[in-house]
């Protein structure tokens, strides 16, 4: 696989056997993933990460995301001081391409984006209802009072996967203080094959 590094086996495509990843880069803040699937036909996809930011790999992981069949691909595209954005490939039709994520809270970062801070968080986790994937997304801010930070309002939403998209199932909300252990318990990635965030 010229110019790309191995990164990681996963079964992509969905066909049951494990499709063999791998990573280069083309010059400074540009990237080409590459795929070789099983039968031997090969798929790329060239992005971009943000200059600014150090990452040294974009590589995060490879997890099982949405409902259609096969693994999807998570990149890390930029940081910050505790802010993370990820892109998400999947694999369709022989091609990568990019999974948008279920619609973001009003106030709330669009993309894929994780954050762990004192100010909040939000997060993502993986899991399944019967025979079908779901996604927990969860979002907090502090709540500030006169005399400092008095706690966290949490909402969680679930989504499951309808087809082609993704469709709100629930949501809840919580309220949490400010020394609540349980704070920041649902941040970042909580899907097998992701770390938590970048930096791990």
């Amino acid at each position: 696989m010229a110019r790309c590094t191995p990164a990681a086996t996963a079964d992509v495509d969905g066909d049951g056997a494990d499709d063999e990843i791998a990573l280069g880069q083309v010059n400074t803040g540009r990237w080409l993933l590459r795929v070789l699937v099983a039968d031997g036909s090969a798929a790329e996809y060239p992005f971009d990460t943000a200059t600014s930011a150090p990452i040294t790999s974009p590589w995060h992981g490879a997890a099982v995301v949405d409902g259609a069949p096969g693994a999807e691909i998570a990149l890390l595209t930029d940081l910050g001081a505790h802010t993370m954005w990820f892109t998400v490939l999947t694999y369709r039709d022989g091609q990568l391409t990019e999974l948008g994520p279920p619609p973001a809270e009003a106030g709330q970062a669009e993309g894929w984006v994780v954050d762990s801070a004192d100010s909040g968080w939000l997060g993502y986790t993986c899991g399944r209802s019967g025979p079908a994937s779901t996604l927990l997304v969860t979002s907090a801010r502090r709540i500030d009072g006169p005399s400092g930070a008095e706690g966290y309002d949490e909402t969680s939403v679930l989504f499951g996967w309808a087809g082609s998209g993704w469709q709100e199932i629930s949501r809840e909300t919580r309220a949490y203080g400010h020394a609540d252990p349980d704070t920041h318990r649902l941040a970042g990635w909580n899907c097998e094959g992701l770390p938590r965030f970048a930096r791990e």
